[in-house]
């Protein structure tokens, strides 16, 4: 998924973004029965000992037969400089927390993965690429002290991953890669307080929930909350039952109460921050208060939420509440436990049982601001159990050896307790050197630690984040630094890296590579005038026409594995009528004015389609339709008025010369797949007196990290194998779920008002959705997906997560481009570049191969040992 394609020595499973370029996948082993990619291990050639025969008579000796090397001749360079096109980066350099493309590039020129990609996209590793891993396997088992394989799986069997370490690789500093650093590696990704984009944790290892709660056996747990919850004894008390104990019981239902509270408080806070104005508190609270009177009691800020929301009203004198249940409280003196109170029993009846549609969790949906009472009830039920050093490590974590041939390596073990596609992938992670990020970090005492990682510490994290500026791995180049004027990144050549891989993995020809920030849309312009020797080019007919005409300049074109898209941020526009309504006049055909003659296809599902998850056959969910009729009914039911054709009240919406709509791009709009769109959105948005501002902003992708941005349009780079829980998921821990607003919307969108979907379900029935039960059900099919390993099985269930994801229309696909790499063929040489390029496998993906031109000053041929005549 690197932009400079240099999957080929490293893996990155972080979905990233960029100005205009896609997410990344590999294509998941299918397996019937269990596959094995087995270590290969070069056997050692020795020639045959030689005797001359005794004799009495003179003798000549046998000829003794050596071996006949193959040479190769290699031009190496160790004072000019490559120079690769990047963009503007955020200088987090760590495996652990980049999240821009073009940072990624510096971590891919480091580092090296556990396992990489070939060209097919397959999962592999041998002393053929530079991996960690000599080999791996994946088989099953359903004995876990013994670990003995079975020929097919059965459900309820583990899933075992078996990694081969190779032996005598090394970081650029010199220090040997062995187990440790794997598990560390692992451990990071794994920990509760980590942060970064992985996913790792999603994955069914096993004992990782037990770990990460420290609750030993917590999932047995989770069905007593249910059945305490079903029972509903919240009131009149335990009964003797064989299912749960008293003291269980007891402990929901104080787990059951303090997420109540919060659940109230969380409410509290929501009207607060959305809702305390002088018009809102006099038209719909108390005519005669303020809302700096309400803001300076925290017992009125209560009150206000109570009210707002139904639960009752302040009296005229403003001395007293009257709850929702008939309860007069001192009004100065109410809390959320109050509140709560008034929640539980307005709906219970006489006897203390839930009496609402849908019991607790219906009430919970209903009454959300955000969170679940119910999940929140389970969750401190479950911690009310833990114990620190309970469980000390993931049992599904294990080191060992194997021996193959006469060669002992050690291997790294990792059980899942149940088959998951993508699993190969997010194993295959960026080992980065345990004893250069855990330097200088001193655990807690008593805590627990795993390879130098404490448990559940953010200071452990904050410590690994002060390398974010300084990586360290085992890639074919190490870091240098950063230019402060311009931002270039220097590397220098790795002369450890040819211990990771045989024949084919050799120390770098060229000693020093510069990563050059070019602004976006500038990428030609910046390999025309010799800034750079080797770029990314927007494939226009424009920028092919120049090259075929420019005789030092080589093209080559292959298939993105990306998409773009724009983004409608729900925080930003939370109605989703409005969102619509903006969408029906964004003309994706504009795109093709920027990528004409086939190099770009418009698309209407958040996926490359290039991965084999894109639906056949989709269309528009909610098409253009330039004669604006779509947008004035959707903008009418988002809650403007329009008078003779033109917007006469914006009902609190945005579009007014005052408050215009903002469409944001990375660059200006006449260098940019989007500006187009936007540009003709603008002109049409203008005939119904909508006002809409075109912005650039060329670190629009840091700066949507800092707040919410309106409208965007930027492009992600894809996985091999679809990762939608990272980037769709509202449960994700990664940014992109904060800064592309469906946290905010899970968490505020259960509001019928704010617009509501037709949701098509797997069992073939519709179901009329808000927001947030969209998202949830949204949730429900990426969770499911990956329970089969099968892409065929898989897919149907991706098309209605798809179909569902441009219902809330909150990512809008917009294109599918062709990948352009273009370089100058006088600097480099063209035989030295990669030529089977396919999505996986860019020109650069053994950018150590890579020689400059003949001519190029500092040029040195060598002649090298590559191997043996037999």
């Amino acid at each position: 998924m690197k932009k400079l394609l240099l999957t080929a020595f490293v893996m990155f499973f972080a979905v990233v973004l960029v100005a205009c370029g896609g997410k990344t996948t590999t294509a998941a082993p299918t397996t019937a029965a269990p596959t094995t990619a087995a270590p290969t291990t070069a056997a050692p050639t020795t020639a045959a000992p030689t005797t001359a025969a005794p004799t009495t008579a003179p003798t000549t000796a046998a000829p003794t037969t050596q071996p006949v090397p193959i040479y190769e001749t290699r031009v190496t360079n160790d004072t000019y400089t490559l120079l690769l096109q990047s963009s503007t980066m955020d200088g987090i350099f760590s495996p652990y927390f980049y999240s821009s493309a073009y940072d990624g590039d510096v971590v891919g020129l480091v580092s090296v993965g556990l396992l990489t990609m070939d060209q097919t996209g397959a999962v592999v590793a041998s002393d053929y690429y530079p991996t960690v891993a000599n080999g791996y396997s994946i088989y099953y088992t359903d004995n876990l002290t013994t670990l003995a394989s079975k020929e097919e799986y059965v459900e309820g069997d583990y899933v075992v991953y078996e990694m081969v370490i190779k032996n005598g690789a090394k970081f650029s500093d010199g220090t040997v890669i062995d187990a440790d650093d794997v598990l560390y590696n692992y451990y990071v990704y794994l920990d509760p307080a980590y942060n970064g984009s992985s996913t790792l944790y999603t994955l069914p290892i096993l004992g990782l929930g037990d770990f990460r709660t420290q609750v030993v056996n917590s999932a047995s747990l989770a069905p007593l909350a249910d059945a305490i919850l079903a029972a509903d004894e919240r009131v009149s008390g335990y009964t003797t039952t064989e299912a749960y104990t008293e003291a269980q019981h007891d402990a929901y239902w104080a787990a059951f109460q303090t997420a109540g509270v919060n659940f109230a408080t969380e409410i509290t806070n929501y009207v607060k921050t959305k809702y305390l104005t002088d018009a809102y508190v006099q038209a719909y609270f108390h005519p005669e208060m303020t809302a700096a009177e309400i803001a300076a009691s925290p017992a009125l800020i209560v009150a206000y939420g109570m009210g707002m929301w139904g639960y009752g009203e302040i009296s005229t004198d403003k001395l007293t509440f009257t709850g929702a249940t008939g309860t007069e409280y001192v009004a100065a003196d109410l809390t959320n436990e109050d509140y709560w109170y008034e929640i539980i029993t307005a709906n219970s009846d006489e006897f203390g049982k839930i009496d609402f549609t849908g019991g607790y969790q219906g009430l919970s949906d209903y009454e959300s601001a955000g969170s679940d009472f119910v999940a929140s009830a389970k969750e401190l039920f479950i911690s009310s159990y833990a114990v620190e050093g309970s469980v000390p490590s993931i049992s599904g974590l294990r080191k060992g050896t194997k021996t193959i041939g006469s060669e002992t390596f050690e291997t790294v073990i990792i059980i899942l307790t149940e088959q998951n596609p993508k699993a190969i992938l997010s194993l295959g992670v960026t080992v980065a050197p345990q004893h250069y990020y855990t330097a200088g970090y001193t655990p807690t005492a008593g805590s627990i630690v795993n390879y130098g990682v404490e448990f559940d510490n953010p200071a452990f994290m904050d410590h690994l984040a002060t390398f974010n500026g300084a990586p360290m791995g085992a890639g074919s180049h190490k870091f240098v630094g950063v230019d402060a004027g311009d931002g270039t990144v220097s590397f220098e050549r790795n002369t450890y890296f040819e211990t990771m891989g045989g024949v084919n993995v050799y120390n770098s020809n060229i000693d020093n590579i510069a990563l050059k920030i070019v602004s976006s849309g500038a990428e030609y312009s910046a390999l025309e005038a010799g800034d750079v020797h080797y770029a990314t080019v927007s494939a226009t007919a424009d920028v092919m026409e120049d090259v075929a005409l420019n005789e030092d300049l080589v093209a080559v074109l292959v298939d993105n594995l990306g998409y773009g898209y724009i983004l409608t941020n729900p925080q930003v526009f939370p109605n989703i009528n409005f969102r619509i309504a903006l969408t029906t006049v964004f003309d994706l055909t504009k795109v093709l004015d920027y990528y004409p003659s086939g190099l770009a296809d418009i698309i209407y599902r958040s996926q490359s389609q290039v991965s084999w998850a894109y639906p056949e056959n989709a269309t528009a969910i909610y098409p253009f339709d330039g004669t604006l009729e779509a947008a004035k009914s959707y903008f009418t039911a988002a809650g403007m008025t329009f008078t003779d054709g033109v917007v006469s009240d914006f009902g609190g919406n945005k579009g007014s010369v005052a408050d215009p709509i903002i469409f944001t791009l990375p660059s200006d709009a006449s260098a940019h797949p989007a500006g187009g769109v936007f540009l003709r959105a603008q002109e049409l948005l203008a005939t119904i007196g909508i006002t809409a501002q075109i912005v650039s902003d060329p670190n629009l992708i840091a700066n949507i990290k800092k707040g919410p941005i309106g409208v965007y349009a930027l492009a992600w780079q894809s996985s091999a194998d679809p990762d939608m829980y990272q980037v769709n998921h509202y449960m994700s821990q990664a940014e992109s779920v904060i800064s592309n607003g469906i946290v905010w919307l899970y968490e505020n969108g259960n509001d019928d008002e704010l617009g509501t979907v037709m949701v098509e379900k797997l069992d073939g029935t519709t179901e009329e959705m808000n927001q947030t039960e969209a998202l949830t059900y949204l949730g429900f099919l990426i969770e499911e997906a990956v329970k089969y390993m099968l892409p065929e099985e898989r897919k149907p269930i991706y098309n209605l997560a798809l179909q569902l994801l441009a219902q809330l229309n909150i990512e809008i696909p917009t294109y599918q481009r062709k990948n352009l790499f273009v370089y100058n063929g006088s600097i480099i040489e063209q035989t030295t570049l990669s030529t089977s390029v396919t999505p996986y496998w860019g020109p650069l993906a053994e950018i150590w191969k890579v020689s400059f031109a003949e001519g190029v000053a500092g040029n040195v041929e060598v002649e090298v040992i590559v191997g043996y005549q037999e």
